[in-house]
Parts: C-alpha cells; sequence; structure tokens
C-alpha cells in the first residue's frame, strides 16, 4: 500500500528509481503505474495534500468525443479503467462516485446537423460506435430541458464524471510508491545530459528518472536545466449552484458547441457550470484568484440552449453560489506531452494536457510507466516531445478534426538544455 506522508525524524528516502514531481492525478496515476511496474517511486508534492491544486478545480468530467484517434484511443482506455476502478487497485468496493449519465454536445447553428452528421460518422470511423447524432424533435424529446432554438447534437451514454479526490487517493492507496507531501522540489541535478536526482526542501532524492508532471508549474520547472517547454498557461473560473430544485439530475454534461459553455448536475440538487471564457496567464499561481462576477456571466451563457437556468437566477442567493479556479497548460496542438525528454537522459514529461488532464490521467500514467520500462517505444506514440524538437507539421487538416480553435502557432519548439551538474 502506498504511503501518503509528511518525511520527517530521518524517514526521508535517498533513494529511488523514479521520481515524480507533481502530486495531481496525473502525477499519482504515474506514480501508481511504475510501482506496479516494480520500480521504487517517489513522487513529491509541495502543497498538505495530493490533488487539492488544479486537480481540485476541475469539473472532474470525462469523455471520449475527440475528433483525433489517438485522443478517442486514450480516453477509452482510461473510461475502461475508471469503470474497472475498485478492482484496478485491488480494493474490493473502493467508491469513486462514477456517473455515467453522457455528455451531451448541442447547437443552435443553421448547419447544424450536417456538421455534426459529419462528426459522428468521424468518430465513429475511429471506434466510437455508440455515438448518436440527435435532431429535432427527438432531441428535445430525449432531454426536454434543451432549448427549441437547437438544431443538432451528438450524446453518447457513456461519459460523465467521477470523484477525482477518490481517485486520486485510491491510486495512492493502491500503489507502492511514497507520496511525499509539504516537500517541495527545488532543483533538478543533473551530470552533463542525464538525470542523477532531485533536490527538495528537506533533503536529495538521488534517481536516475524524473516524470515531471507539474501541471502548470511544469514549464518553470523544466526551465531550472534550460528546457523550455511549448507550453502556455490559461485560467478558468467555474461557478457551482448548489441545492436547487429546477436542475435537472439526471441530464448529461451538456456543451453548447457554438459558445463552449458547458454544466452538469451535482449531488444535491447543484450545477456546475464554465464556458468558454479562458484567461491567459503569465506565471502558475498558487492559489489561482476567483472571480465572483463569473456565476452570472456562466449561468447567462448556459442559459442560451438550457433555458431553465434563467429560472434558477430567481431564486439564486449568495449562499447557494460557489466559484474555484484553476490553471491549465496548453500546448500549441491541444495534445499532450507524454514521453521521453530526447535531449535529457532520464526526463519523462506527462505535461500540457490542456484541460484534458483529469480525464486522461490513468491511461496517460500507463503510457509513461510502459515508456520508462521500456515496454512501449517512443517511436509509434502520438503523443511524444519529438513532434516539438524534431519539428513535427501540424496540418490544417488536423487542426480542423479537433473542432476546436487553435491558441497558438504550431510552430512553437522546446529548446535544447544546458549541460548543469551538482
Amino acid at each position: 500500500m502506498g504511503r501518503v506522508y509528511i518525511p520527517e525524524n530521518g524517514d526521508f528516502p535517498l533513494t529511488a528509481d523514479i521520481v515524480i514531481i507533481g502530486g495531481g492525478i496525473v502525477g499519482a496515476a504515474i506514480a501508481f503505474f511504475t510501482s506496479k511496474a516494480g520500480m521504487k517511486t517517489i513522487l513529491l508534492e509541495r502543497r498538505a495534500s495530493l490533488g487539492s491544486l488544479t486537480s481540485a478545480a476541475s469539473s472532474e468530467c470525462f469523455r471520449a468525443q475527440f475528433m483525433l484517434p489517438e485522443h478517442i484511443a486514450m480516453m477509452k482506455a482510461s473510461i475502461v479503467m475508471l469503470e474497472s476502478f475498485a478492482d484496478l487497485i485491488d480494493t474490493p468496493g473502493y467508491d469513486i462516485g462514477l456517473h455515467q449519465p453522457g455528455y451531451l454536445f448541442v447547437t443552435s447553428a443553421p448547419d447544424g446537423k450536417a456538421r455534426l452528421q459529419a462528426r459522428v460518422e468521424r468518430q465513429r470511423s475511429l471506434g466510437l460506435g455508440d455515438v448518436e447524432l440527435l435532431t429535432p424533435p427527438a432531441l428535445q424529446q430525449s432531454f426536454p430541458y434543451v432549448s427549441p432554438i437547437a438544431t443538432a447534437a451528438t450524446y453518447r451514454p457513456g461519459d460523465g464524471w467521477f470523484s477525482v479526490h477518490e481517485v486520486t487517493y485510491g491510486l495512492a492507496k493502491g500503489s507502492t510508491a511514497q507520496f511525499l507531501v509539504e516537500t517541495e522540489a527545488r532543483r533538478i541535478l543533473t551530470d552533463g545530459p542525464r538525470i542523477v536526482g532531485v533536490k527538495t526542501s528537506r533533503g536529495v532524492v538521488h534517481a536516475d528518472t524524473l516524470a515531471l508532471a507539474a501541471g502548470p508549474f511544469s514549464r518553470q520547472v523544466a526551465q531550472w536545466i534550460d528546457v523550455d517547454l511549448p507550453l502556455e498557461l490559461f485560467s478558468q473560473q467555474e461557478a457551482m449552484v448548489h441545492h436547487h430544485d429546477a436542475i435537472p439530475q439526471d441530464a448529461p454534461v451538456t456543451i453548447d458547441l457554438d459558445t463552449a459553455a458547458f454544466w452538469r448536475p451535482e449531488a444535491g440538487g447543484g450545477g456546475m457550470l464554465s464556458t468558454g471564457l479562458k484567461e491567459s496567464s503569465e506565471k502558475p499561481v498558487d492559489p489561482v484568484p476567483t472571480d465572483w462576477t463569473y456565476p452570472a456571466i456562466a449561468i447567462e451563457a448556459a442559459s442560451r440552449l438550457s433555458p431553465f437556468w434563467l429560472k434558477v437566477t430567481h431564486s439564486l442567493t449568495r449562499e447557494n453560489v460557489s466559484v474555484r479556479a484553476g490553471q491549465n497548460d496548453f500546448t500549441p496542438d491541444k495534445k499532450a506531452i507524454i514521453g521521453p525528454y530526447p535531449h535529457v537522459k532520464g526526463l519523462f514529461l506527462s505535461v500540457g494536457h490542456s484541460g484534458h488532464g483529469v480525464m486522461a490521467a490513468l491511461e496517460a500514467g500507463r503510457v509513461l510507466a510502459a515508456l520508462v520500462s521500456g515496454k512501449e517505444s517512443d517511436q509509434q506514440n502520438p503523443f511524444s516531445p519529438r513532434r516539438f524538437t524534431e519539428g513535427w507539421e501540424l496540418t490544417t487538416e488536423e487542426m480542423a478534426r479537433q473542432d476546436e480553435t487553435p491558441f497558438f502557432s504550431s510552430k512553437t519548439a522546446m529548446t535544447s538544455p544546458r549541460q548543469q551538474s551538482d
């Protein structure tokens, strides 16, 4: 069983096969799978608990409805593990609060039916056979809260949400790793172009393999050894409305494709709302400031295609609303960077999940552990860091298939590090 503790009184581990920087759900998944592969695994988290920064600010949702084959494959594999999580961690009855009412992507665009028909056909061709196209009146019959202005939707019943806290600590429980909290990584130690350890606020851990999974802090940490990752930070707010009878509790995660606004039910009658609004951030911050004007913005955006939210506003009180905020690290192509960094021996990355880290964490952790152990080759890895260091081109067609507006130029590249020793 894994151990989550503050190292004191001489129980600081001096050596490891692999050190992980970052104790969110992504880092915890890496720790689980590397320890299961027989590696002595140490995870470093500077906060007092695991999964308490970016992971805790997530909407906790997961979906397989993507447009690129590698995303669909990764999410499907993660969902299978979520569905059998108690078996995965060998803890019968372990409850992660799994809900699978589905994901509903809705549009009011005049050409919505044709556009979403093409989307569904592509997803089915990539192995997502249970995604459906819905049009009026069947759309409103199946989901009565959807506005009559909606022209089409896609729906997949196996999508949903879960408790990120329970999964993160379940991964720790099911591993043999050591999770050092209140232990801050302060320097990556190298000998020439290879990893030799990590200096922390409590001592030095000697290891020849390092996995960087520090979420919004990943670029800053990599710069300690002059590795400049192509990551840009965005902050995003989320509002929670608690205990309101007007919110349908059997609804799926509902996303307005035209505005990127989304909401989902929450236990006790609440609803979680977010929009496509993202604010660029120059630096990672902890904690991320919240904005109390956001609930009004989110409710207005959600009410466009889910008009019941207007009813919610009539009886809303400050005590019935909460706001939280987090930062996500985005890559130029909005695909995670997972795998070995080619210019530093022993440096592995699981960064740039572009807002999808919670839903991808389990398979991303499995993949990274397989790459570290040599069971899988980086040559067949579509998430490889090499796509930036070797200047892979992302075509316009590939961008379009993501069905999202790209934030950045696809020509951003990572720079090689200087040699550093300690």
